[in-house]
């Protein structure tokens, strides 16, 4: 359903807020803000929200400095644990991951027609 816009006439959708006219509408109200989890240390507004570092999968909202400080704590804590303690040994780790990666991906390769050989032997 369409509603007129005030100024030119011209339909409009219903949660439409400007027209091609230069018509907005001014009482545009926007939701309360939602103060970061760590507050009142933080003051900044949580501008995500993620269940990654709630309590019991609750969801946790986050500035974006705060997300980053969590998530870097967090990596900070997967190196330790995999003792992965100087900058060389991350990349090495990371490279060593991709090319399991890679393989693992390679050996889902499928060849041409083997979905049809499969489709007609059930």
């Amino acid at each position: 359903m369409h509603k007129p816009c005030p100024d030119c006439g011209s339909p409009i959708g219903v949660n439409v807020y400007r027209c091609r006219c230069g018509w907005m509408a001014t009482n545009i109200t926007k939701g309360p803000e939602v103060d970061c989890h760590f507050a009142p240390g933080c003051g900044r507004p949580a501008r995500m929200r993620t269940d990654r570092f709630g309590v019991n999968g609750q969801i946790t909202p986050l500035c974006y400095d705060c997300a980053d400080r969590l998530q870097m704590q967090s990596a900070e804590k997967f190196c330790k644990e995999k003792g992965l303690d100087t900058t060389e040994q991350r990349i090495a780790y990371c490279r060593a991951m991709s090319k399991k990666f890679a393989a693992r991906v390679s050996s889902l390769d499928r060849e041409p027609g083997q979905d049809d050989e499969e489709r007609l032997a059930a």
